[in-house]
């Protein structure tokens, strides 16, 4: 007990109980903080409004079971089934050494702004989950996330743990009956030394869902980790992916792929950071924008001065569907070291209307002309998915979703 006393806590790791529930909405009077604005860089084509304006109520526990091994319900994290090589633990079952290394990790990385603020008060629940050294989870390992509540502020705290040489795939599924709710969840990914992790990330939430995603990924030497965030369908998202390159020999590949609609927001910011010499990054995210929906990608790669060897590849490329879709893209190269390869590009246009004439030509309806160019445009994002199910997902949803007018 002595020793728990001594680890240097945020205070809300310190009071959380696992079936905590936090009273009270956010409020406009700046008491947390002010909310950006697009005076600001990183926020410059994103406007809060849609978070702002609303009064959010607390999220609540609930006993509602999902179909898969692990479940987010109101932003409280729930076991369905045991899983071979992982131990799930909640607040009050963490070891001093956890506490201890998620509050480091948090007092390092915390920007201080409003929406970790929000976290530290309304944080709903904190869950660790541990992949031990050596371990190799054979089970690709599920997380559905759901809501019982309309309006409220859900803020689960995910630190998951990957051991020295362990391997595990995860993939986070926003259902579509999460209903018109504010999800701002943190996701802490700890990738220790030649462990191997991939993680998917599929957002086909409510059409009034709005989804504001914070994951840190830290990777030490000889590790390998590969993320993709695709979005189907919510109201409003914006998510932000940190890579930290923190050893030698480690490996980044990040894919995403968005597919905003009728009144939809989707926004990506993305930051890998090279710290160390004779690391590989590859970056490609792509978006296909219909009606009036908006987009933005800011990739931002830093290269440290003593990041020597670095490889670093980042790609944006986008397909406007109509007039009245907006996308707003900036890819970012910040290089302190002399010996590196590193490139990045963007582009963004309409179809290219010699494919589009070569496909009607052979008898193709303009629809499914377009349906195959979007298909064609979108398969490498698509092929790097690890999760099968969701990888046919998406394609469901290019064939099929009523996507593709006349």
């Amino acid at each position: 007990m002595e020793m728990e006393a001594k680890v240097n806590l945020p205070n809300w790791i310190d009071s959380l109980a696992p079936t905590s529930v936090w009273k009270g909405i956010i409020d406009r009077s700046g008491a947390r903080g002010p909310f950006p604005t697009t005076r600001s860089e990183s926020w410059k084509y994103t406007r809060l409004g849609r978070i702002e304006n609303q009064d959010w109520k607390s999220s609540e526990k609930s006993n509602l079971k999902l179909d898969s091994p692990l479940q987010l319900v109101n932003g409280f994290l729930q076991v369905n089934k045991q899983i071979s090589g992982i131990e799930v633990m909640d607040s009050s079952e963490l070891t001093v050494e956890l506490k201890s290394r998620i509050a480091t990790i948090w007092n390092e990385e915390s920007v201080g702004d409003v929406f970790s603020n929000l976290c530290e008060e309304f944080a709903t629940s904190l869950t660790a989950i541990c992949i031990d050294k050596n371990q190799h989870v054979n089970e690709h390992v599920e997380i559905n996330i759901a809501s019982e509540q309309t309006g409220a502020l859900v803020v689960p705290v995910i630190y998951i743990l990957c051991e020295a040489n362990s391997q595990v795939e995860f993939s986070l599924k926003w259902l579509n009956d999460n209903l018109g709710n504010f999800h701002l969840p943190y996701f802490i990914f700890d990738v220790k030394e030649g462990a191997r992790l991939s993680f998917d990330m599929l957002q086909n939430a409510h059409d009034e869902s709005v989804i504001l995603t914070r994951t840190l990924v830290l990777q030490e030497a000889n590790s390998t980790c590969s993320s993709s965030a695709i979005t189907t369908n919510a109201n409003w998202v914006r998510n932000e992916l940190t890579f930290r390159v923190n050893g030698e020999g480690a490996e980044s590949n990040l894919v995403g792929a968005y597919f905003p609609k009728q009144g939809q927001f989707i926004d990506n910011h993305t930051c890998v950071d090279h710290k160390v010499p004779n690391c590989l990054s590859n970056e490609l995210y792509k978006g296909v924008l219909f009606d009036n929906g908006k987009g933005v990608f800011n990739g931002k790669v830093f290269v440290r001065k003593d990041a020597q060897k670095t490889i670093a590849y980042q790609n944006n490329a986008n397909i406007i569907m109509t007039d009245e879709a907006q996308m707003n893209t900036k890819p970012e190269l910040e290089i302190y070291a002399d010996d590196v390869k590193c490139s990045h590009g963007t582009t963004t246009g309409q179809f290219d209307e010699e494919a589009l004439f070569y496909l009607r030509a052979r008898g193709f309806s303009m629809g499914l002309a377009k349906m195959l160019l979007i298909s064609a445009f979108t398969s490498d994002v698509v092929s790097r998915i690890s999760n099968e199910q969701h990888k046919a997902f998406v394609l469901h949803e290019l064939k099929n979703r009523d996507l593709i007018t006349e």
